[in-house]
């Protein structure tokens, strides 16, 4: 891939602005379902993910159950071979109001 993956990394996160955000989703039955979907995100200074998620959101409630969550930056668009472009993926989450 690359000799320096570091960079690779840092100039991925801070190119792109949209990621998969998973968590865990509590069930009826007491189960915890994989929920995912696309949200708007952006790194700080460290490379921290920063994410606005309102409280009436689905992941808010499953994060508050379950802290557990996995954000993939995904960045083969516009790629041919999207088996061969960079893909970053970081988990465990937390509230930080």
């Amino acid at each position: 891939m690359t000799d320096d993956m570091p960079r690779t990394v840092r100039n991925l996160l801070r190119r792109l602005d949209r990621a998969s955000l998973a968590s865990a989703l509590p069930g009826q039955d007491g189960a915890l379902w994989p929920y995912a979907s696309l949200v708007l995100v952006a790194v700080d200074h460290d490379l921290a993910p920063l994410l606005l998620l309102s409280d009436l959101a689905e992941h808010t409630k499953a994060i508050a159950a379950d802290s557990r969550v996995s954000l993939l930056f995904d960045g083969t668009a516009g790629l041919d071979s999207r088996w061969r472009a960079p893909r970053v993926a970081a988990g465990t989450g937390g509230e930080n109001r």
